[in-house]
């Protein structure tokens, strides 16, 4: 007794190379504008979304405030102080990567050359890197009232 056994191109399912399937042609300019303009409308379309659940629900702002309540209050501000909010941001950022920096080269370094660090730092390391963020801020910032 033989078994016949059936390929998927020899199945009725599967279109043979011969049939050709119609593709809608955009011109290559269109596609190419399409194609960079998309990010920018889905951006837009957001944002629209955003301001007409913010006004049709009426959200509360200290829960959700609305795109244009965001650019009416980032107007009032003047500029002295949008700059000395921004050199201080970009100070603790640059010292926050200076410091990872500083730390992580020499352990890498530590972790290639010896084999006893590498075995013992790196499931560590690998369970530190893991831990999402939001889990470990909360702890991080909390101090106790004296």
């Amino acid at each position: 007794m033989r078994w016949q056994t059936i390929s998927a191109g020899s199945s009725s399912a599967v279109p043979s190379p011969k049939t050709k399937t119609r593709k809608i042609a955009l011109a290559p300019a269109l596609r190419i504008w399409a194609d960079r303009l998309a990010p920018a409308a889905a951006f837009v379309a957001l944002i629209a979304i955003w301001e007409g659940a913010c006004r049709l629900f009426a959200i509360h702002s200290f829960l959700l405030p609305s795109p244009s309540a965001i650019v009416q209050a980032g107007l009032e501000v003047s500029a002295t102080q949008w700059l000395g909010h921004i050199s201080a941001t970009l100070r603790v950022a640059l010292m926050g990567y200076f410091v990872a920096i500083a730390v992580s080269v020499p352990l890498a370094v530590a972790l290639v050359n010896s084999r006893f660090l590498s075995r013992t730092l790196y499931p560590i390391l690998v369970i530190v890197q893991s831990t999402p963020i939001v889990a470990v801020a909360p702890a991080a910032w909390w101090r106790p009232h004296v």
